[in-house]
């Protein structure tokens, strides 16, 4: 395992990461906007990506060889190729009550992990993750999950449309937030949590994962998340507009998490950048 300060990560412009992604001859990723060079001419793309070249030279991210060739450090390729050919991958946008929205997307790839973040739009941040556990954290995290000793709450159907109906409502009247839940079948405590949590600081968190695999059809999951500061809920979509929102411990969710990142049961460490 490498230990956390040890691990390589990067931050790359976006032309940067279309011309690695064009040098491995991959078409645009999960999480990178659509292809920027589309709409230039061949000119405007060579002198694009002559620049980026330059960028990652500048850095000590690749370097020209006596051939003339571009030669990019091998641990950018495994990190930008990870990313651009995944067995499996989870991408996550997190919405706060009060903050900025943002997206992660996780890549695994022959026991390798990568994390790209979005921190800003024309940035893209990459890292390697040491193990799972790296990565269950990291989902955890950024969904602010409550991982309580005991579930103290009874889960409950709802539609998406009452459901939003209680988000809009809960600012102006609790109660009748509250009472509207009841009616649909929540339990009075389970509709009181709710609308508790929705009424002060909370993230909504939405979550898909594919897994591809070498024979037969990929495998589609997804998952929203309600967290608050006493609870999380998970929000599973059923028939129709129809939800079933139940309260989840963290030690669930890492259960439904590894299921996503089945293809990946060996990790391999990752050295870190030599000095």
């Amino acid at each position: 395992m490498v230990p956390e300060t040890e691990q390589l990560s990067v931050t790359l412009s976006r032309e940067e990461l279309t011309f690695l992604l064009y040098l491995l001859k991959s078409g645009p990723i999960l999480g990178i906007d659509p292809d920027p060079l589309e709409k230039y001419s061949k000119e405007q793309s060579a002198l694009t990506f002559a620049h980026a070249e330059r960028s990652l030279r500048a850095r000590d991210l690749a370097k020209v060889n006596q051939g003339g060739t571009i030669v990019v450090r091998e641990e950018i390729l495994l990190m930008v190729g990870t990313c651009a050919f995944p067995e499996f991958l989870i991408a996550a946008h997190s919405f706060p009550f009060a903050g900025v929205p943002k997206r992660f997307f996780w890549n695994g790839r022959s026991g390798v992990i990568v994390a790209h973040e979005r921190s800003e739009a024309p940035l893209h941040h990459l890292s390697f993750l040491a193990n799972r556990d790296a990565l269950l954290k990291d989902i955890q995290l950024l969904s602010r999950v409550e991982n309580p000793e005991k579930i103290h709450f009874d889960g409950f159907k709802a539609t998406n449309n009452l459901l939003k109906t209680v988000r809009e409502q809960v600012q102006k009247s609790k109660k009748k937030a509250t009472t509207a839940l009841e009616k649909a079948g929540a339990s009075s405590d389970s509709a009181k949590e709710i609308c508790s949590l929705l009424s002060g600081e909370h993230v909504v968190t939405a979550l898909h994962s594919l897994i591809s695999r070498p024979e037969g059809e990929s495998i589609r999951e997804s998952a929203t998340l309600l967290t608050g500061k006493t609870s999380t809920w998970l929000l599973e979509n059923m028939d129709d507009d129809n939800l079933f929102i139940k309260p989840v411990s963290g030690e669930y969710l890492n259960t439904l998490f590894t299921k996503w990142t089945s293809p990946a049961d060996n990790w391999i460490e990752i050295p870190s950048i030599p000095s």
